[in-house]
């Protein structure tokens, strides 16, 4: 999402107001996931959250791509918004279960990918962006390796495919004690 409004900017010639007015549609499509998470989670479940989420995500891309006009770009940033959290979610809740007895450190492992992954991604973005123009940059969130992809993996299949060691072996500390009623 960073650089939307520098695409929004660059291709319409907005101004930077007016592109940051158009990249709320992300806040608000987060919003729309949390009004129908318990309808989405439901009806699609987990492996339906993440393909679906990606392939929104892929879908608001494209669309804001193409987008003829500035306005039009905006329903594509929902999209993102929707997708995003869609997909986020889910991997998140997964982030948490997969290490119980080290769910911090499954969890700080999780946000550290996903922010560095932002940040090769934001700065790759902007080496593309001045040499292939910001239209392909947002082509190439798409064309890569792929929002879609997330949930297709062998691991996707079987969750016990998978099983990964957060913490090294070694002694661990003691659990709390029960409180006495």
């Amino acid at each position: 999402i960073a650089f939307i409004p520098v695409h929004l900017q660059q291709r319409f010639s907005l101004g930077p107001a007016a592109a940051g007015a158009m990249v709320t549609a992300y806040a608000v499509g987060g919003v729309l996931y949390a009004i129908g998470a318990n309808r989405f989670v439901s009806r699609l479940g987990e492996r339906g959250l993440a393909v679906g989420g990606g392939l929104i995500l892929a879908a608001g891309y494209l669309s804001l791509a193409f987008a003829p006009v500035a306005w039009a770009s905006v329903p594509g940033i929902l999209l993102i918004g929707v997708g995003f959290y869609m997909l986020h979610n889910t991997l998140q809740v997964n982030a948490t279960q997969m290490a119980p007895a080290a769910r911090g450190s499954a969890v700080s492992l999780f946000a550290l990918c996903l922010f560095t992954g932002q940040s090769v991604g934001v700065w790759l973005a902007g080496k593309g962006g001045r040499c292939l123009r910001h239209r392909a940059g947002v082509r190439g969130s798409v064309a890569g390796p792929g929002p879609a992809r997330m949930g297709l993996s062998p691991a996707a299949e079987d969750p016990g495919a998978v099983s990964p060691r957060v913490n090294p072996p070694g002694p661990r500390l003691p659990a709390p004690a029960a409180a006495s009623p």
